[in-house]
């Protein structure tokens, strides 16, 4: 869904909001995470919805990313987060077929430093219960649950201080 936000811009307001989601991305795109050279990839950038409009996210720049045109482009009618876990599941995938095999799920744990801890989950009215209490922390936290049109994956997203949980 087109963003009305956006299209209200002008061409410097759009420059200025450009500019700082760059800086608050630490110059890299939201999906692949490569770098973005603001001079170099001109037109060939995007501004998105990181959770799209139909599915709940708000038509603002607290919802917006910034993107390569590319990344954004492939990622079609995707959450940009679920975007980004794919994209870094794709970087996995690479380097396992140099090694004429399929990822697995040891291959993801080394990546991001491994699991210490099982999470605990309870799934109730399309939301994720959980708790972290091997960190000492008993809080019951809930998430709500996305399906990716895409792919029919359905996943969560928490950022509690201890890594991006999802399913």
């Amino acid at each position: 869904m087109p963003s009305l936000y956006l299209s209200r811009l002008s061409g410097d307001e759009r420059t200025v909001l450009e500019t700082k989601l760059w800086e608050s991305q630490k110059g890299h795109c939201f999906i692949c995470e490569k770098p973005i050279d603001l001079p170099l990839h001109g037109t060939n950038i995007d501004i998105d919805h990181v959770e799209p409009i139909k599915a709940g996210g708000k038509d603002d720049p607290f919802n917006f990313a910034l993107t390569h045109a590319s990344c954004n482009r492939s990622k079609q009618a995707s959450d940009l987060r679920a975007a980004r876990v794919l994209s870094r599941f794709s970087k996995i995938r690479d380097t396992c077929a140099q090694e004429n095999r399929g990822p697995n799920l040891s291959d993801i744990f080394s990546e991001y430093g491994g699991a210490k801890y099982e999470l605990p989950i309870r799934i109730e009215n399309n939301a994720v219960c959980y708790s972290f209490p091997e960190k000492g922390d008993n809080t019951i936290r809930n998430s709500p649950i996305f399906q990716d049109d895409l792919s029919g994956v359905q996943y969560f997203f928490e950022d509690v201080g201890y890594g991006l949980a999802f399913r």
